[in-house]
C-alpha cells in the first residue's frame, strides 16, 4: 500500500488534500511571509540595547544583519543637535524611519532633544545609494562597530560620512564593497584615526573625489595601506591628507595612477613631518591644472630633485605651492618647468628662507601671469635676482611685496625694464621691506 493512500483515499482524493492543505498554510503564513520579506532591506540603528539580545542571534557571516544596534547618542550638553547632515536628509526621507525617545519624528536636520543620553533608532532601507553626510554629530557616537553588516554596494556617494569621528578603530569598515564608490571626498575629516589598514582592500577604482579625504586627521602616520588602491579615476585629490602632522612617509604612494587629476591643491598642506618626496618623482600630472599650496609647510623639503620629471604644462596656479618650505636651499630641478599656462604665481617661494639661487628660473616663460603678488616674500638669503629680468611680465596686474622681507637683496635694478607700469614696479620698490 503506497503513502497516497494511507487512511484510504484514492490518488486523486490525496492529491487534493494536499493541494487545499498548502493552500491552508499559504493563506495562515503569507502575512508573516511577507512581514519577513520586507525586512530583509531594512537596517535598525539603535542606541536600545534590548536589541542586541536579537542581534548576537544572528550568525557573524558574510549576509548583512536585518537590524545592526547602534549606539548613536550620548551625554549632550546643548539642547539643540544636528543629528544628521544635510545632504543625507535631503536625499534618504523617503529611505528611514527615525524614532527619537521612543517617538517618530520627521527626517530633519535639527532635533530638540535631551540632555545627558538620548535613544535614537534609525530603521533604514539597505543599499542605499547616498551615505553623504550620514553622521552630522559622529562625534557624539559612541559605538559604530555593527556598521560592518550595513550594505553599501550600492553606494555612491560616502562623503562627509564621519566627520570628527573619535574612534580610533576603525575595523568594521574593512569588508564593505565600496566599488561602486564614486565621491569620497572629506569621508574622515578631522578624525581621530590611526590606523587606516580597515581599508587596505577596499575598491576605489570607480572614485573621482578624494579631496578631504583624510583632511585634517592629525594621529594619523601610516598610510602603507593605500599602496594597491587603484586611483586612476580620481580627478580631484585637493587636501587629501592636508595637515596630517604626524605623517612621515609616503612611499606607498610612489606607484599610484594619479593620470586624470586636475586638482591637487594642498594635497600635503601642512605635512611637516614628511622627510623625503622622491615617491613622488613618477607621478604623472600632465593633466593637473591646481598645484596650489601643494608643499605648504613641507619643513623638510629641501630641493626640488623630486619633480625634476613632472610636466606641469597644463597648470594655471603654482600660488604658494612651496611657501614655508624653510629648508628649500636650491631648486636646480626646476630649470625645465614648462609654466606658460599658469597665470597665479603669487606666494610660491614665500618665506623660503634657505633659498639662494633663482638662476634655474631664468628661462621660466610667464607671459601668461597676471598675479605675482608675495611670489619670493621673506626669502632672506636672496642676494641677487639678475636671472629673472628677461621675463616677460606684461600680463601682470599684482606685484606687491614680491621681494618683500628680501633683506640681502640690495636693489630692483636687475628688473626695472620690466614692461609694467611704473606705479607698479614703485609699489614693488614701497613693499620691499
Amino acid at each position: 500500500m503506497g503513502c497516497g493512500d494511507s487512511k484510504g483515499l484514492t490518488a486523486k482524493e490525496t492529491t487534493i488534500s494536499n493541494k487545499t492543505a498548502q493552500k491552508k498554510l499559504s493563506k495562515n503564513e503569507e502575512s508573516k511571509i511577507e512581514e519577513k520579506k520586507s525586512k530583509k532591506n531594512d537596517i535598525i540603528l539603535t542606541e536600545n540595547n534590548v536589541t542586541k539580545n536579537d542581534i548576537n542571534k544572528v550568525n557573524n557571516k558574510n549576509e548583512y544583519k536585518d537590524k545592526i544596534n547602534l549606539i548613536y547618542f550620548s551625554m549632550f550638553d546643548s539642547v539643540y543637535a544636528n543629528i544628521f547632515g544635510e545632504n543625507f536628509v535631503k536625499n534618504n526621507k523617503d529611505n528611514i524611519n527615525l524614532i527619537i525617545n521612543g517617538k517618530q519624528v520627521e527626517l530633519v536636520r535639527l532635533y530638540k532633544l535631551n540632555r545627558g543620553n538620548n535613544t535614537v533608532t534609525l530603521i533604514i532601507k539597505n543599499k542605499l545609494t547616498n551615505l553623504s553626510c550620514m553622521f552630522g554629530e559622529s562625534l557624539y557616537m559612541k559605538d559604530i562597530s555593527e556598521l560592518k553588516f550595513l550594505d553599501v554596494s550600492q553606494n555612491k556617494n560616502f562623503s562627509l560620512m564621519f566627520p570628527c569621528l573619535k574612534f580610533t578603530d576603525i575595523n568594521f569598515l574593512q569588508n564593505w564593497n565600496v566599488s561602486n564608490g564614486v565621491d569620497f571626498g572629506e569621508m574622515f575629516i578631522s578624525s581621530n584615526i590611526k590606523d587606516i589598514k580597515p581599508l587596505e582592500k577596499w575598491d576605489v577604482s570607480n572614485c573621482e573625489n578624494f579631496s578631504g579625504m583624510f583632511r585634517n586627521c592629525r594621529q594619523l602616520s601610516n598610510i602603507k595601506p593605500l599602496q594597491n588602491w587603484n586611483v586612476s579615476n580620481g580627478s580631484n585629490f585637493k587636501e587629501m591628507f592636508y595637515l596630517c602632522r604626524e605623517l612621515t612617509d609616503i612611499s606607498s604612494l610612489q606607484n599610484w595612477n594619479v593620470s586624470k587629476g586636475i586638482n591637487f591643491n594642498s594635497m600635503f598642506n601642512g605635512c611637516s613631518k614628511i622627510t623625503s618626496f622622491m615617491p613622488l618623482k613618477n607621478w604623472n600630472v600632465s593633466n593637473w591644472k591646481d598645484f596650489g599650496s601643494m608643499f605648504y609647510d613641507c619643513y623638510y623639503l629641501a630641493d626640488s630633485k623630486s619633480f625634476e620629471k613632472w610636466d606641469i604644462s597644463n597648470a594655471n596656479t603654482l600660488s604658494k605651492m612651496f611657501l614655508g618650505c624653510i629648508h628649500l636651499t636650491e631648486i636646480e630641478s626646476l630649470i625645465n618647468w614648462d609654466v606658460s599656462n599658469c597665470n597665479d604665481f603669487s606666494a610660491m617661494f614665500y618665506e623660503c628662507t634657505s633659498l639662494l639661487d633663482l638662476k634655474p628660473l631664468q628661462n621660466w616663460n610667464v607671459s601668461n601671469g597676471i598675479n605675482f603678488r608675495d611670489m619670493f616674500f621673506g626669502c632672506q638669503r636672496l642676494t641677487n635676482i639678475s636671472a629673472l629680468q628677461n621675463w616677460n611680465v606684461s600680463k601682470g596686474t599684482d606685484f606687491r611685496g614680491m621681494f618683500s622681507n628680501c633683506y640681502e637683496l640690495t636693489d630692483l635694478i636687475s628688473i626695472e625694464k620690466w614692461n609694467i607700469p611704473k606705479e607698479q614696479l614703485e609699489l614693488m620698490r614701497k613693499n620691499k621691506y
